[in-house]
Order: structure tokens, then sequence, then C-alpha cells
């Protein structure tokens, strides 16, 4: 009696495992009538909080069984991206997640807890086209913060890192935070750009960071122009980097804009392509942590306003915005009441990247992973890569199986000697390799 509830026991659990959480309810039932009541009891227990972990977190046994996999890359065999994509050793490495993070929602998470400690930046406060204000942080390789510059062999920066989070991001944030102090120890001047109403300046007017608002980029790269003139890399996440994949094929490839190809390259990582699948995928995530990291979304976008100057706070469209209750609502009240567009989805396709690609013509990677829980990881998105490809030949895509949104760190270094190494997720990693390709690529 007692293999035979130990088996059962056993099969409630891989039931649960696979997410068949109905049938091991009922195996689990089953077996429970045949022990003693304590155990019964002490069992149910056990099983109940592993169960509803599993449930609450979505895990399927194939999250934690499956084998380590490579990167898949689409591209148009020039020369040139040969060259980029040989020379980039995590392009062809097999990920290796621990199990853990396996799981895409608890990937995402992992990338906003602990991570490289904040720069000590100096913050400047620069004005878009629209009368906007908002907040850049800069960071120059001599600030002695990190003993790893001791080791770079150059003296001076060799170029610009532009730093673009998602959603209402700033400087602080774990994602665009570890890919500043990457930049730092190749020896590149970073440059963080927060979101309106992000950092220590309120937000002046009604108008976020929207989709495909590009004007503060703009202003950023003559900033950095004027203040610097080296060439620069940008680098954008989710939202960020859907902004800086538009600006690649609108201003920087603006042949009367003194602008033109300021910007030498740049990574989109965890870029929608169309905002619309993203909003679709929002729509489809059911489990309870994908409804949260929403929720979490909404809350970031709403952000902004709460530190805002008294007359946004007392502005019509404000409450609208604060009631909203999905990240679709938000951006569609923006759009219609503050940009004035009455038709939301051409609005919305206009803001999108993926429409801007074939007039870039300087490098760009662009990445996303399958399990991303705000992206459609199918096939049909793999096959808008592939065209995304076919339409500019500068373009890289890379889609990996493993990552979240904005994650990837899934090979984590937990002994490493240098602290860094802890924090280094695969963007980091293929910047650090890839980046001064293209700045090389700029100077020829």
């Amino acid at each position: 009696m007692g293999l035979i509830t130990v088996a059962a026991m056993a099969v409630s659990m891989a039931l649960l495992l696979m997410g068949s959480t109905t049938l091991a309810s009922i195996t689990f039932t089953l077996c429970s009538m045949l022990l003693p009541d304590s155990v019964a009891i002490a069992l149910s227990a056990i099983v109940g909080i592993v169960g509803l972990m599993l449930y609450l977190t979505d895990t399927r046994l194939s999250n934690i069984v499956s084998k380590p996999d490579k990167p898949r890359v689409l591209m148009a065999q020039t020369s040139e991206n040969l060259k980029l994509v040989s020379e980039t050793p995590s392009l062809h490495t097999a990920q290796r997640p621990v199990p853990c993070l396996r799981n895409p929602v608890l990937s995402t998470a992992y990338a906003y807890l602990k991570h490289a400690p904040a720069p000590p930046t100096t913050k400047y406060v620069l004005k878009s086209q629209d009368g906007a204000l908002f907040q850049v942080d800069v960071l120059l390789p001599s600030t002695p913060w990190s003993k790893a510059r001791q080791s770079h062999k150059a003296n001076q920066p060799f170029g610009v890192l532009l730093i673009y989070p998602g959603i209402g991001g700033h400087s602080k944030d774990p994602p665009p935070r570890d890919m500043t102090r990457q930049g730092y120890e190749m020896g590149f001047i970073t440059c963080i750009i927060n979101h309106r109403g992000q950092g220590t300046v309120p937000l002046c007017t009604p108008k976020t960071t929207t989709w495909g608002e590009t004007s503060d980029m703009e202003a950023t790269v003559k900033f950095l122009k004027a203040e610097f003139d080296l060439p620069i890399i940008a680098c954008g996440f989710s939202m960020g980097g859907n902004i800086v994949c538009k600006y690649m094929g609108s201003v920087n490839e603006d042949r009367t804009s003194p602008l033109y190809h300021v910007v030498a390259g740049a990574f989109c990582f965890s870029n929608p392509l169309f905002v619309r699948i993203g909003y679709e995928q929002v729509k489809r995530g059911k489990s309870f942590l994908q409804q949260m990291a929403h929720k979490r979304v909404l809350l970031n976008a709403k952000s902004a306003y709460k530190s805002a100057v008294e007359s946004v706070q007392k502005h019509p469209v404000t409450k609208k915005l604060m009631d909203s209750e999905s990240i679709w609502d938000f951006d569609e009240t923006q759009y219609r009441e503050l940009h004035k567009e009455s038709n939301f989805d051409e609005a919305i396709d206009r803001a999108s990247g993926g429409y801007y690609l074939k007039n870039v013509k300087r490098p760009l990677l662009m990445m996303a992973s399958q399990d991303d829980p705000c992206l459609d990881g199918s096939d049909e998105f793999a096959q808008l890569m592939q065209e995304a490809c076919e339409k500019s030949p500068s373009t890289i895509c890379c889609i990996t199986t493993y990552g979240g949104h904005t994650g990837w760190y899934q090979q984590v270094v937990w002994n490493s000697k240098s602290k860094s190494d802890r924090y280094k997720s695969l963007c980091c990693r293929i910047v650090e390799e890839m980046g001064p390709q293209m700045f090389d690529i700029a100077k020829n």
C-alpha cells in the first residue's frame, strides 16, 4: 500500500510540472485517502504549496528539462554582416540557463532584481522639440568608480554608448544600469536617456515618452555630438529599442540633417518590431505572473505623472491616463487626446520601428526571445524578423529560445572574482563583442 501511495504522489507531482493541475488534484485526492490524516495533511500542504508556485509562475516540465540552445541568427549574407557575426562568440554559444530562470516571467523579473551598483553620473537637462524637458545621465570613463578601467589599454574614450530604457525607464533601472557599467569598462562615454518625468526632472508637459517619440533621442544625439564629437552606438531596451530602431531608419538616414549617420550602429533588445504585436501578446497573457508583469508596465507608464508639475497634474487628460486599466488604453488615450490622432491603429503603426527598417544603412542588431511574455515568439514573428533582414541588408536579427523580456541573465556567474561578470547579461556580452566592430565600420 505504501509503494502505491508513493507512486501516486510521484504521478501527482509530475502532472503538476506538466501543467495538468486538474488531473494532479484528482490523483492527489485519491492517494490521500490511503494515508493517515496527519500524514495526508502534511503532504497536502507540501503539494499544495508546490502546485501553487508552479501555477503562479506558469512553470512546465519543459521549462526545467529543456536543453541548451544556440541563438538563431537571421541576416543578409553580406561580407560586413558575416564579419560582425563571426567575431561575436556569444551569437554562436548555446545558452545554459539555470532552471529557475528558464521561466520567461522569472527571467524578466530577475533582470530587475539586485544588479550592478548605480554609477555616479553627471546629470544634464535637455529640451525636446515640443518643449518637454528630460534628463540624461553621462558617465565618463575617467570616473574612478571601478578598477576595471585601470586595465583598459586606451587612455581616451573611443566613442559614446547611448542607452534608451523601456517604458517609464530611467538610469537606475537594472538592465540599462548594467549596460552602463559594461560601456564604462570598455572605455565608452555612456549616456542614458531618462524617459520624460523620470530622474530629477518633473514632467512639464502632459506628453510622456511614447513608442514613436524620437525627438528626445534626436536632442540627445545633438548634445553628444556638440559635447564630445565622437561616434555613437545606440542601445535600446523594449520601448527604447523601438525608438532606437525608428530613429535609425528616419533621422539617422536623413541626408539633409546634420545628424546624418552620426549614430554609427545600434542594438535593439526585446523590440516588438511592430507595436501591435506587443499589445496582442499582452492581451493573451493569462498566468498570474504575466498579469502582474503587465500591471507593472502600466504603473511604470503612469509613474511620470506622480511627480509632474501642478499644471500637468491638473490637466483634464491626466485623470483619464491615470484611470487606464491597460497599457494599450493608456497609449490610446495619449495618442487620441494629446497627439490628436483620430486613428490609433494607424498612429501606432507609424510609431513602430519595423516600418523604418528598409531605410537603415548602418549596422543594426535586433534580439528577441521566443519566450518573451511581451512578444509573440511564434514562427510568424520569426518570419517578420526574416523579412526585416530582407528589407535592410544592414540588419542582423537574433532569436533566442530563452531570455524573457530584456532578461537574458540565464548564465549567472555566482562565484566570479570579477563582480561585473555577475551582472553581464547576454545583451552586455554582445555589445562588448560587437560594439567595437561597429565603431571600426564607422571609421572606415
